[in-house]
Formats: structure tokens, sequence, C-alpha cells
């Protein structure tokens, strides 16, 4: 997708590569890093990923979303909700490593309470940022709508898929992996360790 605006948000010297580069201070935690790019996006509509994430192919079409949703993203499955004070236990975490919303005040006020709710949580969950996502979802007045596990795809987990998987997210990521899991496109699942396990042909 080589004409979609890209902009990175770091510390480090990305001059080498075609981007709009978007400086940080060293002092930002990385997870609070996350926090500052959402909120500065200098587009209408975002996708965003986190760095451990691999493109395998055009994903053009998640922005239709938009057009009835301030945000989608991917609801989680490898675990069960981590409990957060008045949120019921049945309301679902989500993985934010693949974001994609639209400029909006409801969005603006969602980003602002993430970013107050993960300092209040930070402790209690050792870093990780979807208590606080959780908790600022649940408190929102944003329109969610869940993302297909093919713009999410976890390689560090059994994850499922039907079609071309658009979007790997992990630690292990290849493009031989890329090929592996897009190697057929029906119902499958990936498990780490094991590949690819075909479910339904």
């Amino acid at each position: 997708m080589p004409d979609m605006p890209v902009t990175v948000f770091s510390g480090h010297d990305f001059s080498d590569i075609d981007v709009e580069t978007r400086p940080v201070s060293d002092r930002i935690q990385p997870r609070a890093l996350k926090l500052h790019a959402l909120l500065e996006t200098p587009y209408m509509e975002t996708l965003y990923l986190d760095t451990d994430t691999h493109v395998c192919h055009d994903f053009s079409e998640v922005f239709e979303v938009l057009s009835r949703f301030d945000v989608s993203m991917l609801t989680s499955q490898d675990s069960a909700p981590r409990p957060v004070d008045g949120v019921p236990q049945c309301y679902p975490e989500v993985n934010g490593g693949v974001i994609v919303y639209r400029n909006s005040v409801e969005m603006s006020d969602l980003l602002q309470a993430f970013a107050h709710n993960y300092d209040k949580l930070i402790g209690k969950f050792n870093g990780f940022d979807e208590p606080a996502l959780r908790l600022s979802l649940w408190e929102s007045d944003v329109r969610l709508t869940p993302l297909a596990p093919e713009y999410n795809f976890r390689v560090d987990s059994p994850s499922t898929a039907n079609g071309i998987v658009k979007i790997l997210h992990g630690k292990q990521l290849s493009q031989a992996l890329a090929e592996e899991v897009n190697a057929q496109t029906g119902y499958r699942m990936y498990i780490p360790g094991k590949g690819i396990q075909i479910l339904k042909k």
C-alpha cells in the first residue's frame, strides 16, 4: 500500500525511510508512547498498529466501518477479562494492538479517559493497558464494533481465520509465517509451535 500515508511516533531516527516521523521524548515509557500516538494522530481516520505487527495484504476496506462507528478493535479471546471495578465481568476485553478509529468528540473523550485510567491502573496490571482500555470503553459514548480477526491475527496464542489474513500481530513475525498463514484461506486455526490446522474444508 505505497500510497497510504504513514506517521511513526518514535525517539529513533527514521530518516532513511519515506514516512513522516513525530519525535517523542525518551522519557515517555513504551506503553505510554502508544497513548501519545493515539492522541496525536494527524489523520481524520487512523489505523494504529503496534510495532509487533506485520501487514500481509491491502487492508484499505477496514476504514469503511468508520462511516458507521467511531472505533473498531478485536475482542480478546485468549484469556478472561481482568477484573476492573465498575465493569461487568461479561463485558469483554479488546486487544489494542490494531485500532481503527476516526476523529470524533466521543473518540477524543475516550482516549483522554484511556490515558487517565492507564495512569490509575498501571501498578495493578503490570503495565498492561487492556484493563484501562476496557474501563474507558465501558464508560464512554463511542460506537464500537468488533474488528474481524483477519485484521489482527494473533500468533502468540491459538487464533482462527476464514479468509485472507491482512495483519499479523505477535512477537514471532516473519514473511515465512505470513505465507504459511495465508497458504490456504479457508476456515483454519494457527497454533503456536504447531502451525496451521485446517478446521473446515
